[in-house]
């Protein structure tokens, strides 16, 4: 039976910058609502706690996140990339255990996480510089790592070209965040009631993710007369470990250095400093959450272009996308870094007034980020991930060491100015290498990785 069409043509021709902001634009009416719940979610969080408990909050998750972020896959992009090639040349089989190898791959590396958190908690608390009643708060709290699990699902949806249901979902976990955080406020809960909702709404968020991807697997038909045989699962995808390994170690050395930030400035100015910094970066992070909606966006459409030779038109693309990034992003950026004290007290209370610097510089990271958009994208894609790792790696240890020289000589002020310095560091280099694969190879067809010609499904 021939596959139904999931993604279209892999060699469009016209329109590739305009389906790309049209799926932004499917992405943003969720995610814009979604940046709302969760900063009003963190608001709420804050005048809960106060500085002192918020600060105690983020430094755990920030604690569980860096363990799951050093064993965790991040497969979401390679699942994009192989998984286009199997859809555009008809390889239902093949494309099944892709998925199944990357849900195995996501259980396992969360149960390994999670044992790992709790053997290397009591050993590192002394450098951690926690108090006993955080450790026993920190010790149930570790389950989080197996219920963030959505990174999967999500990129099984973009494959399928349903940025709507993407869009929506991302609501979930802010929205039951911000109910439960109101509820336990009105309760007069503290730092457990409000754990025990940020747990559940990391579980709300998985479980509707897995419903929708398979829904939409089962509408098309994609998982019709599906094996769990384990062997020979990798075999149809050649170079897929490089770059799953790669892309994971990439993503992981990002979130790793972002939480062992905020660990390493609770360990140096204390738990409230910690939270200080964790929510000028939710400000900060809004129009970077706009960015992803962008990048996620790109994906499926460079995959098509690149495997079907088309770099310059990939080329094109990628830089209009950029300009276009800038054009609208700075200004925003601008005039929040304007009204950065307003802001912080505003969200988070008269307390986290004093972050103000800081959102500041966070802000000035975000413009680096943003003319630097789609250059990560093109490097996965084009099979550049040894030079994209290497990068990321360079600038991530830059800035971790920027912020351990300049923190305690400047105090919030110094790690805000070390991740300015390596944001912009990070995107300049990478936005090189992105430019000069796309001029590379001349469009001679498919990347490594695939050997047939594509063929294009009927519609």
């Amino acid at each position: 039976m021939p596959l139904p069409p999931v993604i279209g043509d892999l060699a469009p021709k016209a329109g590739v910058l305009r389906r790309v902001f049209g799926n932004t634009a499917r992405l943003s009416g969720g995610h814009g609502l979604a940046a709302i719940l969760g900063i009003a979610a963190f608001a709420l969080a804050a005048r809960t706690l106060g500085s002192t408990g918020f600060g105690e909050l983020v430094v755990v998750q920030a604690y569980a996140l860096t363990v799951a972020g050093i064993c965790r896959f991040n497969a979401g992009g390679v699942l994009v990339r192989f998984g286009a090639l199997c859809l555009g040349e008809g390889r239902r089989g093949d494309l099944q255990g892709l998925l199944l190898l990357v849900l195995l791959l996501d259980l396992a590396s969360a149960a390994v996480a999670l044992l790992l958190a709790e053997l290397l908690l009591g050993p590192l608390v002394p450098y951690l510089r926690w108090p006993p009643e955080l450790l026993a708060f920190a010790r149930p709290y570790l389950v989080i790592i197996l219920f963030a699990q959505s990174a999967t699902p999500l990129a099984v949806l973009r494959l399928l070209d349903r940025f709507d249901l993407v869009a929506w979902h991302r609501v979930v976990l802010p929205a039951v965040r911000l109910v439960g955080v109101l509820l336990a406020m009105l309760a007069g809960g503290g730092l457990w009631a409000v754990g025990a909702v940020w747990l559940l709404a990391n579980l709300a968020d998985t479980a509707i993710a897995w419903a929708l991807a398979l829904r939409e697997l089962r509408r098309r038909r994609l998982l019709e007369g599906m094996s769990f045989r384990l062997r020979g699962l990798v075999r149809p995808h050649p170079g897929l470990w490089r770059m799953l390994i790669a892309v994971n170690l990439r993503g992981t050395v990002g979130l790793v250095s972002n939480r062992v930030a905020t660990l390493l400035i609770g360990a140096l100015l204390g738990p409230r400093m910690a939270g200080l910094y964790q929510l000028a970066l939710q400000i900060a992070g809004g129009l970077e959450r706009v960015a992803e909606m962008v990048r996620k966006a790109l994906e499926p459409e460079l995959a098509r272009l690149v495997a079907a030779g088309a770099l310059a038109r990939a080329r094109r693309a990628a830089l209009r996308l950029a300009a276009t990034a800038m054009a609208v992003g700075w200004p925003l950026l601008a005039l929040a870094a304007a009204f950065a004290g307003p802001l912080l007290r505003l969200v988070g209370g008269p307390d986290f007034a004093e972050g103000r610097v800081v959102l500041v510089l966070l802000l000035l990271q975000q413009a680096a980020a943003l003319a630097s958009l789609p250059a990560a994208t093109v490097l996965v894609m084009r099979g550049k991930v040894g030079g994209l790792l290497r990068v990321s790696a360079s600038a991530k240890a830059l800035f971790l060491g920027l912020l351990l020289l300049l923190t305690p000589a400047l105090g919030l002020a110094g790690a805000g100015l070390a991740a300015a310095l390596g944001g912009w560091i990070e995107g300049g280099w990478l936005s090189f290498l992105a430019l000069r694969a796309l001029r590379s190879g001349r469009g001679s067809g498919p990347p490594a990785g695939s050997r047939r010609r594509p063929r294009v499904p009927a519609r």
